[in-house]
């Protein structure tokens, strides 16, 4: 009976596989953190020891490192101004890495790093996020695991592209690349579509956003508070890049439900409509602005995904173009309602009865798509 326990946890401990993901995760960027963290989380959580490739290629920030690099006047008189408070960003990222993300490798700066020295994992995954997008990239073949040779298993989980339109050099980028993956994972619909008319013959999956794979409760372990002056009822207005149908919308909630809102940026200067600018906001305390929020106006689409995980009232409004994330997850999730691309719309809608129909039966679309994600990296790990 002792040998045969012996046997068992042998078997077990064979079982667990060392797997390295690639994606991006050195930068300042709230929803590459927290993407990051939640697939590493998702592998920890079925019995595998995930780690993070730290790679920096010079295109590349690193969150880790203190040095500024500018490259113009403007650069340098931005960092003047604001560099407290970038500074101050930068250390809460480097907490929450700290204190959240699965363990990090040698630090790597190009492909040719890898290539003298590979990584040797179990398996090798790439994404979320856009580690498939070249305008991003610049056309790295790492994402695709062409520095392996060892004979694991390459695969994708959320793999996104980034874009509805592929040109005819990126599809030959993305064709050359994915013959060196072994299972294809793409976070958006429209993704999945470009694949096949590249791959025909392969398999492709839509994975949810990695985000998803962990629930309200689980995110609430990793909530900072920023300050204590918070307002208690708040809007958080949460913009990529501000526009105008940004600034029409923030208006009308403000005027509608008589709410302060409080946003954040490295800048000292407010948006329009901004009550409470805060700084040195990091994944951690994000989070916590997101779950303690009365409502949520985004057009970020981790902010968006974040709000529909905590159940914000949550409206996305789009950008002149590149929605192609959002929409995709809005279709995922039968939330199209909650999407805006005109100032009409922000009045001809009644709100409260828009969030009530799209959050009713959100808990089981997500679970199934949590049950869907856990099948796949299953069977692509098996």
């Amino acid at each position: 009976m002792h040998i045969c326990c012996l046997e068992k946890g042998r078997r077990e401990r064979d079982e667990i596989m060392k797997i390295l993901m690639h994606t991006m995760h050195m930068s300042t960027s709230i929803g590459a953190s927290l993407q990051a963290c939640a697939l590493g989380k998702k592998l920890l959580s079925i019995g595998h020891s995930p780690y993070l490739l730290y790679y920096v290629p010079p295109f590349y920030s690193d969150v880790l490192s203190s040095n500024v690099h500018c490259s113009s006047f403007r650069d340098v008189f931005s960092y003047i101004i604001n560099g407290g408070n970038r500074e101050k960003e930068r250390l809460r990222f480097v907490d929450f890495k700290n204190k959240c993300h699965s363990p990090l490798t040698n630090k790597y700066t190009g492909i040719d790093s890898l290539l003298s020295d590979v990584p040797a994992f179990d398996a090798y995954i790439c994404g979320s996020d856009q580690v498939w997008n070249p305008m991003i990239t610049h056309y790295d073949m790492s994402y695709f695991f062409t520095f392996v040779n060892n004979g694991a298993k390459k695969i994708s989980y959320a793999a996104s592209i980034g874009r509805d339109v592929v040109s005819l050099d990126i599809e030959e980028y993305l064709s050359t690349g994915l013959s060196h993956m072994d299972y294809i994972g793409v976070r958006e619909d429209t993704a999945v579509s470009a694949i096949k008319k590249i791959l025909p013959d392969m398999d492709i999956t839509q994975n949810i956003d990695p985000t998803f794979l962990l629930d309200k409760e689980e995110w609430r372990t990793m909530y900072s508070q920023p300050q204590s002056n918070l307002p208690k009822r708040y809007i958080l207005y949460y913009p990529i890049k501000e526009t105008e149908l940004g600034i029409s919308l923030l208006a009308e909630m403000k005027r509608k439900y008589a709410l302060p809102c409080v946003s954040f940026s490295s800048s000292f200067r407010k948006a329009e409509g901004v009550d409470l600018n805060l700084h040195g906001i990091g994944p951690a305390e994000f989070l916590y602005l997101c779950n303690n929020a009365e409502m949520v106006l985004t057009n970020s689409f981790h902010g968006f995904a974040l709000s529909v995980i905590h159940k914000k009232k949550v409206i996305c409004f789009t950008k002149p173009h590149q929605n192609t994330r959002m929409e995709s997850l809005s279709r995922l999730l039968n939330l199209q309602d909650l999407m805006i691309s005109s100032v009409g719309e922000v009045k001809s809608k009644k709100w409260d009865n828009v969030w009530s129909s799209c959050y009713k039966s959100i808990a089981a679309r997500i679970k199934q798509e949590q049950n869907r994600a856990d099948a796949y990296l299953r069977k692509a790990l098996g």
